[in-house]
């Protein structure tokens, strides 16, 4: 079984990166508008999803590279 910290960790990573996929679709609706103003905001939520998402990533990473880290021996 998984402990609560990865189970958490993997549901960050699954949120961010629906959120990534959000934000990609918007930019790309505003993209097709050319609409700049919602391009510029899209952008910003994009780049803002992609850092939650790489945050996500490195924290799943961590929890695999020391499985037992927090544990009392």
């Amino acid at each position: 079984m998984f402990g609560f910290r990865t189970l958490r960790a993997r549901y960050r990573l699954a949120v961010a990166e629906a959120d990534f996929l959000r934000c990609k679709d918007e930019w790309n609706e505003a993209y097709q508008r050319q609409d700049t103003r919602r391009m510029g905001i899209a952008g910003a939520n994009l780049r803002a999803a992609r850092n939650a998402q790489m945050r996500a990533e490195m924290d799943v990473a961590s929890l695999r590279r020391r499985p037992n880290a927090g544990v009392a021996q």
